[in-house]
């Protein structure tokens, strides 16, 4: 989460990491929900003063699709604007190929707008989700 001072604590988890391991893939993922947990958050989530001021600043990742049986249209999940995801993604690859330069790095669940806003190929996708370029275009 990007609560104050997360680059230097992205940062010191990083170094921790490659000082202790050497991945061959690194998955990044952003906190996320889905809608109907997303719109229990004013009931559930109570820990800590910025908590609930972050969760506010969601909004659904992807554009909302009619699906059959449904009187509205799902929205998916919600999670971080566009902008700041990949904000957040950008510093932590930057960070990571420091240590590593050619670690395989992956977005799990992104869009593949996100992947190239961070400088990654959707086509080489290896994340553990397994989406393939062509589903992440959707």
């Amino acid at each position: 989460m990007p609560l104050e001072g997360w680059r230097e604590r992205y940062r010191d988890t990083i170094r921790q990491i490659f000082e202790q391991i050497r991945p061959e893939r690194v998955t990044l993922g952003t906190l996320r929900f889905e809608e109907g947990f997303y719109n229990q958050r004013h009931f559930l989530f109570t820990s800590g003063p910025e908590l609930p001021g972050e969760l506010e600043k969601m909004q659904p990742m992807f554009a909302p699709k009619q699906m059959a049986g449904r009187k509205r249209p799902a929205v998916g999940k919600y999670s971080y604007e566009e902008q700041k995801r990949t904000e957040i993604f950008s510093f932590a690859i930057d960070e990571i190929r420091k240590y590593f330069a050619d670690c395989r790095i992956a977005l799990c669940k992104k869009s593949a707008d996100v992947w190239r806003n961070v400088g990654l190929e959707p086509s080489r996708c290896s994340c553990v989700c397994q989406l393939d370029s062509a589903d992440m275009d959707k």
